[in-house]
């Protein structure tokens, strides 16, 4: 699951997808406004912020380097970019996973060590 945060004036807006089964959910303050199945390299979100703006994200994927591209639009005008590629996603949940077990070996030698005096 890859997931973009980004707060716009008071909202906070939020796209979750999946590579794996092509579902894309936007939501706006927690609560979700707008869901798709994409499996294409192009989607595009058309919602309405709590104020009452218009907004656009677009959900553009590089099919040569498999970076995933968030697009904001506030009243038709580019706001931001967010970017996220296939390797910072593996590389995030493998880092989470060495320190899980950085954790878990550091308990256990503690342990052993406890043991032997």
């Amino acid at each position: 699951m890859i997931n973009f945060k980004y707060a716009l004036n008071q909202d906070l807006l939020e796209c979750k997808t999946s590579r794996w089964n092509g579902l894309e959910c936007i939501f706006i303050n927690g609560q979700k406004v707008s869901q798709k199945r994409n499996f294409k390299g192009y989607s595009e979100h058309l919602i309405q912020l709590s104020e009452g703006s218009s907004c656009k994200l677009q959900l553009i994927t590089d099919p040569s380097t498999e970076t995933l591209v968030c697009r904001i639009y506030l009243q038709n005008q580019h706001i931001i970019s967010l970017k996220q590629s296939k390797n910072d996603h593996f590389l995030g949940l493998s880092l989470r996973h060495l320190q899980s077990s950085a954790i878990a070996g550091t308990v256990i030698t503690s342990l052993l060590l406890v043991f032997a005096l």
